[in-house]
């Protein structure tokens, strides 16, 4: 289990979960950020559920007014949520100084309940992954094709004991990117696809459109990156970050 664990969050973000639209981001709107902070309360109860106080990193735009900064920070202290404000963007690795003592601090003061799993690895494929969409997105449940019911059925026979990597937009709680926030009452997350990981060591469950493997260029960035020491001033430095 990780000691910490950090939300990273932005005005903009919870503006456009509040409903302002994309083209109006960069406009004041602290009613538009009230609205979707419920998202990343949600995100926070979450962590809870197994047992992790998270901290919540504010990333600072340029176009974030003090206004709207201000009320996400009393939100924040309204709802229990340590939090810290960073600039990494602007001022580097200072910017993120604050972000760092408030993971120190939420570790040496421990979390408010023990850390535990979210479901025990005994319990069966099916109700490993109906608790995850009713603890973690909320759902009143989930709806399988007669296909995937019979891949889940099989996969339940031949790896009972494996964990469920559900596999979904990150945009959503749903499995539709466009339902924003915290969705509103009952609703279903549709399975499109159950995949035995078995050499991971995990069953996959597939909810709507999702590349579950990214692909990379035949160089990536990562390729340039290097550390190499300066001869005149015998100091360390990173290269090839763009």
């Amino acid at each position: 289990m990780p000691d910490a664990a950090v939300l990273v969050a932005s005005v903009r973000a919870l503006k456009y979960h509040g409903g302002a639209g994309k083209d109006a981001l960069k406009e004041e709107n602290v009613a538009a950020m009230e609205g979707g902070f419920a998202n990343l309360e949600r995100h926070a109860r979450n962590m809870k559920k197994f047992g992790i106080d998270a901290v919540v990193a504010i990333n600072r735009f340029a176009s974030d007014t003090n206004a709207e900064v201000n009320r996400l920070v009393a939100l924040c202290k309204d709802n229990g949520i340590r939090f810290a404000e960073t600039n990494v963007w602007e001022k580097g690795g200072r910017g993120g100084l604050e972000l760092g003592r408030a993971v120190l601090d939420s570790i040496a003061a421990g979390n408010s309940t023990p850390k535990r799993p979210l479901y025990g690895l005994s319990l069966p494929l099916k109700d490993k992954i109906n608790v995850i969409v009713k603890e973690i997105y909320g759902g009143a449940g989930v709806a399988y094709s007669e296909e995937v019911r019979a891949k889940l059925e099989r996969a339940q026979e031949l790896y009972p004991n494996l964990p469920v990597c559900m596999a979904k937009t990150q945009y959503s709680f749903t499995g539709n990117a466009k339902v924003l926030n915290v969705p509103v009452g009952e609703w279903q997350l549709d399975i499109k696809a159950v995949q035995v990981a078995a050499g991971a060591g995990f069953v996959k469950v597939i909810a709507g459109d999702i590349m579950t493997m990214p692909g990379l260029s035949k160089h990536p960035a990562a390729e340039s990156i290097d550390v190499v020491l300066n001869q005149i001033t015998g100091n360390y430095e990173i290269t090839g970050l763009f």
